[in-house]
């Protein structure tokens, strides 16, 4: 799908292929964050980025600047520890600076590897990427393991491996812009929204506690995030959070891979046909309609009280994803949310707040997404100061 005032790159070429590269110090040992390849994926130019942000609903007097687009390809590991590959969106701001602060936008719930920022042109992730490069920033939106074009399937909520498919994917371009004569500060600006809430937290928590080598954090910005997994899980069973199927047969069939829940997806689905259309290769249009309204005609009455009363070994994976609020951090940190938000209810930003002591901006009678795209604006403006 073509972008109207998207051109493409003229000062890198169309596809910039650098499979076979060495390992260069910003990897890790094992060769974590080695860049693969990189790929132009389009460019709006700045007197086009008024006008391109507008169609997202998305503005900011800072943002005005030419911003050239790329899907990297890098090494990282899966959620057992394993090498794999993942792919995310890096946006580079044209500008004179040969030195800029880094921003890591992670993006919420998507069921559908084919709209991550990096592949679709219309994503409202990659819209909100270039708003914080027009602004200045270089922008790094990994598309988390199994989605865009990564190698195997989604660990939905599994903070670990988002941590690590995070930091390998700034390491990955950090290479790819030092060839563009570009230095990346060590320190980065993290924010995220819903699944990418939580994720940014326990991001911003990973680097402060040292856990990714070379990369530290400067600035947090956390948005209507389910942050007490536990308790956003409870409130999907019981079918008072908005979209509860499609967030709990994600969650479900994704665990499967992961802690292995279950032996027969007939004791689990009322309808065990639809389990494999959460592969990550069927679009929303064609799962959701498919979809029952409410969780008790999707799983089994049996199942239903296993997650309404978790066994012991799923209490403590629910309870694993719980702690992305269990740090006290050195570094500025915001967190959004709205009242009018029927997916995330505002009390697990209001818990993290005051787990965690950092103010807590109520964005109002307004949805899930629309919450995003308000605290998103704002942020710009907040990491604007972070400049050097």
């Amino acid at each position: 799908m073509k972008i109207t005032g998207v051109k493409a790159v003229a000062a890198v070429s169309a596809a910039v292929v650098l499979a076979g590269l060495p390992v260069v110090a910003q990897a890790t040992e094992s060769g974590r964050g080695t860049l693969l390849s990189a790929t132009s994926v389009g460019a709006v130019e700045a007197a086009e980025m008024p006008g391109y942000l507008a169609r997202f609903n998305l503005s900011s007097p800072l943002a005005t600047r030419a911003v050239d687009g790329f899907r990297i390809e890098y090494k990282t590991i899966d959620a057992h520890g394993k090498p794999t590959t993942a792919t995310g969106l890096v946006a580079v701001p044209r500008a004179a600076e040969r030195e800029l602060s880094a921003v890591t936008w992670l993006h919420g719930t998507q069921v559908y590897r084919g709209d991550q920022a990096s592949v679709r042109a219309e994503s409202g992730d990659r819209a909100t990427s270039y708003l914080f490069a027009s602004a200045g920033k270089l922008v790094v939106a990994p598309d988390y393991l199994g989605l865009g074009q990564g190698a195997g399937f989604h660990p939905y909520m599994h903070h670990d491996s988002l941590v690590t498919a995070s930091a390998d994917a700034v390491r990955a371009a950090r290479t790819f812009v030092a060839r563009q004569g570009i230095r990346v500060q060590r320190r980065l600006l993290v924010a995220g929204f819903s699944q990418g809430g939580s994720g940014a937290m326990a991001l911003g928590k990973a680097l402060q506690q040292g856990r990714e080598p070379g990369l530290g954090v400067r600035a947090v910005s956390a948005i209507s995030a389910p942050y007490d997994f536990s308790s956003a899980v409870a409130d999907a069973v019981a079918g008072k959070a908005g979209n509860a199927v499609p967030y709990l047969g994600f969650m479900v069939t994704s665990w499967q891979r992961v802690h292995h829940l279950y032996d027969d997806p007939a004791k689990v689905f009322q309808r065990p046909e639809l389990a494999p259309l959460f592969d990550g290769f069927t679009p929303n249009q064609e799962l959701f309609p498919r979809l029952p309204k409410h969780p008790a005609e999707f799983f089994t009455p049996e199942f239903l009280d296993r997650l309404a009363n978790p066994d012991p070994a799923l209490r403590a994976a629910l309870n694993r994803e719980s702690q992305s609020c269990a740090w006290r951090p050195l570094v500025p940190v915001k967190l959004f949310a709205a009242t009018g938000d029927k997916d995330i209810a505002i009390r697990h930003s209001q818990g993290c707040a005051e787990r965690i002591g950092a103010p807590l901006t109520d964005l109002g009678a307004v949805d899930h997404n629309t919450s995003a795209r308000l605290a998103a604006v704002q942020t710009v403006a907040d990491f604007a100061r972070f400049s050097r």
